[in-house]
């Protein structure tokens, strides 16, 4: 049970990560919480790579949103349900167990580990190659592997009937943020979309394709707030200059409406 300004959360405790993650809630990802906590009562929160779900509660229990949670791991997905009902959520919360990606697909989710909390799975693709390690792609092919189906975020979001809200979108999947992207680009670039968070990896040349898509629809950041991460702030140099090694990387909320410059 963690307490903030008065609301309680409950996390399920499956064992030491999912303990982890309830722990560094407040720190490890310190503009997260803030921008959650804007969202009102009547907003949309699409909340990829949810994990088992510690923004998707926080978000609903703090500012009452109606929350859509994906998920494709099943013992993550089991566990984002239990903290669901642990928090009598089931309401303003629904869980769905899939892959965002590019293209209505049947395949397999790689894991990097079998057990609650763990993250880095792969969808249909090997992530080693994408971020140019091929000396890693045999430990890869023998990893666990589940069933799991793939969706596109526009496909996903054209069945919820959710058409009216304002919406915010969070994106964290581990390298595969292009294809979320890519597949949810009408939903993402609507005039009812808000704000979205995309978690960017500078590393990875997908990630630069992504800014310059957002900023070419009009999409704007904030430098102070990319430069908030986990337990310091960078200066404006040394986020350029990690920018410039293509290394590290950091959350990027991109909006359209100036009053967020002054928000972050």
């Amino acid at each position: 049970i963690l307490e903030y300004g008065g609301k309680k959360l409950r996390y399920s405790n499956a064992g030491r990560l999912s303990e982890k993650r309830v722990r560094s809630l407040d720190c490890k990802e310190p503009v997260t919480l803030p921008w959650l906590e804007h969202f009102r009562s009547d907003h949309l929160l699409i909340d990829i790579g949810a994990n088992v779900g510690m923004y998707s509660i926080y978000a609903a229990k703090f500012t009452g949103c109606k929350v859509l949670s994906v998920e494709p791991e099943a013992l993550n997905y089991a566990e984002l349900n239990k903290n669901i009902q642990l928090n009598q959520l089931d309401d303003r919360v629904t869980a769905y167990c899939c892959a965002m990606t590019d293209r209505s697909a049947i395949s397999k989710l790689h894991l990097n580990n079998f057990a609650p909390g763990w993250s880095h799975h792969d969808f249909d693709a090997n992530s080693r190659l994408e971020r140019g390690r091929p000396e890693d792609a045999k430990a890869w092919v023998t990893r666990r592997k589940q069933g799991c189906v793939g969706v596109t975020l526009d496909d996903l979001f054209a069945e919820t009937g959710y058409h009216n809200k304002e919406v915010h979108i969070k994106i964290d999947v581990d390298g595969f943020e292009e294809k979320v992207v890519e597949g949810g680009w009408h939903t993402i670039n609507d005039s009812l979309t808000r704000t979205v968070l995309i978690e960017t990896d500078f590393s990875l040349p997908a990630s630069f394709r992504i800014m310059e898509k957002m900023r070419s629809h009009g999409w704007k950041m904030s430098i102070h707030q990319m430069c908030t991460f986990r337990d310091s702030v960078m200066s404006e140099s040394e986020l350029e200059r990690m920018i410039d090694r293509k290394e590290g990387g950091t959350n990027i909320i991109y909006f359209k409406e100036d009053d967020y410059y002054t928000y972050f």
